[in-house]
């Protein structure tokens, strides 16, 4: 059996749009900064302003003309360089506002769920919607950070020198993607409107830093579902919830190892509500440079991710990579994989890798050959973590590799959300159902379906007839 899936362009084309505006701002905004931060899960100290909006999300469906925003009162336009559609209420664009490369925005819908992120002359400004579908605008604190003692590694695994190893700058090596797999907890889930939607979109900002930092490659969700775990509460339970996530056979969300290996996921990230006793909320990774999958696990607090995308995701990916921070002085896996912390007088920022709370974020890792407002962002000898980034990322796409026939039960779609399946050969479902909002897709030679396969109404199934290939 083969089932496709198409989008019909002309029928989204020919939606009635009442105006060219993506969103304008509405005047009625009755809630305080306090109150507004409390309903949302996000911290009002983050917040500079916030606005509720219109928002037509079919205006970025149509290519006539393109969308006009209005930020701070300005009026300025959006050009897409990119878009990934899956139907008319569920799609990715990518775009540079007013024809500046520097202004960029990404915006990711689900179901008319709307998570946005723009950055605009070095600013940032988010899209956010509640769970009753109102569309909010948010100035956020573009110096913010999870702070000096709100991250950390274990690096309690063996790191190896990789001082000798080639240079490569800016070449694509490997056509093959690295896929994540997300687990998060009920009290994480909490958080949000929409969770699937916020995890695309933080994906999506994350292969917009890899962009900005001259990096060609890109990370691709292959499994996001729930793990019935109960985080932590004594000390800082990061150390201990990590290790619950990484470790095979101990009792806590084992269930990771074999949805691994069913979806293919190179690097595991457990989306977690922060319950430390001492103030510790933030992220941390199971180690500096992870050469091996049983390495390949971060963590990041809820409370971090929420509505506003954040770096912490990137940063914590970063470390799996094999970049440290700005201040660290240790010179492995590389001795220039480190963050970049520029000050000048009053003049002074970081960038991803960055620990330092109070200033400003330039949206990449740390580069010589980018730039942030008229300044470099790395150097050759100490701060390059692009670089890093394009030597590790082709590493870690080889760690789960294709198998050449996979079998579906219903053990492996129980708590599915998002499943992105893929075989050389052939794919067989079986004594299984999609449950009423998940997803799942197909991408293989061949896939058969037994009789007692089911699909909810609300749920998606998208089978694609492709070929599949390893990726060493």
């Amino acid at each position: 059996m083969v089932l496709s899936i198409f989008v019909n362009m002309d029928k989204l084309k020919s939606q009635v749009i009442q105006s060219d505006f993506l969103f304008e701002t509405k005047n009625n905004n009755s809630l305080t900064k306090e109150e507004f931060a409390e309903k949302y899960a996000l911290k009002a100290k983050d917040i500079k302003d916030f606005h509720p909006i219109n928002f037509d999300m079919h205006v970025l469906l149509h290519e006539s003309k393109n969308p006009l925003i209005n930020i701070d009162g300005n009026t300025l336009s959006l050009k897409k360089t990119k878009m990934t559609i899956k139907d008319q209420n569920s799609f990715s664009y990518f775009g540079i506002i007013d024809n500046n490369i520097s202004n960029k925005a990404i915006i990711t819908v689900r179901n008319g769920f709307a998570a946005g992120t723009f950055f605009l002359n070095s600013k940032e400004y988010n899209i956010i919607t509640s769970k009753d579908m109102q569309y909010y605008l948010l100035r956020v604190d573009n110096n913010s950070n999870c702070g000096n003692n709100s991250e950390g590694t274990e690096n309690i695994f063996p790191v190896i020198d990789k001082n000798t190893a080639p240079v490569l700058k800016y070449t694509n090596v490997n056509s093959c993607n690295m896929r994540i797999l997300v687990l998060y907890t009920p009290n994480a889930e909490a958080y949000f409107s929409d969770i699937l939607n916020s995890i695309e979109h933080v994906i999506n900002v994350a292969n917009e830093y890899l962009g900005n930092s001259l990096v060609d490659e890109t990370y691709e969700l292959a499994y996001a579902g729930l793990t019935n775990y109960t985080e932590y509460t004594v000390g800082d339970g990061r150390y201990t919830d990590i290790n619950r996530f990484r470790i095979d056979g101990d009792g806590h969300m084992d269930e990771v190892h074999d949805l691994r290996d069913k979806y293919s996921a190179d690097v595991c990230v457990l989306l977690s509500e922060c319950q430390s006793t001492i103030g510790q909320c933030g992220g941390i990774a199971a180690t500096i440079d992870a050469n091996t999958p049983s390495w390949a696990f971060c963590l990041v607090h809820a409370e971090t991710w929420g509505a506003v995308p954040n770096r912490l995701f990137s940063h914590e990916i970063g470390h799996l990579l094999g970049c440290r921070h700005d201040n660290d002085g240790t010179s492995t896996p590389y001795t220039y994989g480190h963050g970049y912390h520029y000050i000048n007088g009053q003049t002074e920022f970081q960038t991803i890798r960055g620990t330092t709370w109070g200033i400003d974020y330039a949206p990449n890792f740390s580069n010589p050959d980018v730039y942030y407002n008229g300044l470099v962002t790395g150097t050759s000898n100490w701060n390059d973590c692009g670089r890093v980034c394009e030597l590790e990322i082709p590493e870690k796409v080889g760690f789960l590799q294709p198998e050449n026939n996979v079998s579906i039960t219903s053990t492996d779609l129980s708590n599915v959300l998002y499943g992105d399946i893929i075989s050389e050969q052939t794919v067989t479902i079986q004594n299984a159902a999609i449950t009423d909002g998940s997803v799942l897709i197909i991408r293989s030679d061949e896939t058969t379906i037994s009789s007692n396969f089911t699909v909810e109404l609300g749920a998606e199934l998208v089978i694609k007839n492709e070929a599949v290939h390893g990726c060493n």
